[in-house]
């Protein structure tokens, strides 16, 4: 009878551990589909564009700032001109993000992966999965954040650019 018992009891224990296997797999899986959608996202961008405008802006400022060497501006104008700078800034940001978020987005990838296979394979210690994959969950949550952040930051840079840029040229003429 013990035998029985101790038969039922390692297989009521392995079968739990695989339902929660399943859980964590889905999770895992959940957070892989969150990954590559921004990735594509990413991807979809023209960051060319980004790298061709703040060259632009930067081009214009100095020809302005060489042009009118240190002569005064009407205040209206100085206002256009300092939301063109804005821009330029946004743009500056915007390039720095472009040399790290495809690093970052590759990296989560890979310890997605790992993780998965590590818990497909069942190496490791099975308790310490979920705060594993906690972990993932914030660090994925925190990518996304940051993403979202870029594409305001895109969107109000390009909007800066555009509203200001006919006024701001025409101080070269």
């Amino acid at each position: 009878m013990k035998q029985l018992f101790s038969l039922f009891a390692l297989f009521f224990i392995f079968s739990c551990s695989d339902m929660k296997k399943g859980s964590q797999m889905e999770q895992i899986s959940e957070l892989q589909m969150r990954l590559d959608k921004i990735s594509a996202s990413w991807n979809s961008f023209d960051l060319k564009s980004i790298d061709s405008l703040h060259q632009i802006s930067s081009t214009v400022i100095d020809s302005i700032e060489f042009y009118y060497n240190g002569q005064e501006i009407e205040k209206n104008r100085a206002i256009i001109l300092d939301n063109y700078k804005q821009g330029l800034i946004k743009f500056k940001e915007m390039q720095k993000i472009h040399s790290f978020l495809p690093n970052v987005l590759t990296e989560k990838a890979k310890a997605l992966s790992s993780l998965k296979k590590d818990i497909e394979q069942g190496s490791g210690r099975r308790e310490k999965y979920d705060e594993y994959i906690s972990f993932e969950k914030r660090e994925v949550a925190t990518i996304n954040e940051q993403f979202e952040n870029y594409l305001t930051l895109k969107e109000s840079s390009f909007n800066q650019y555009e509203n200001s840029k006919m006024e701001v040229e025409s101080l070269l003429n």
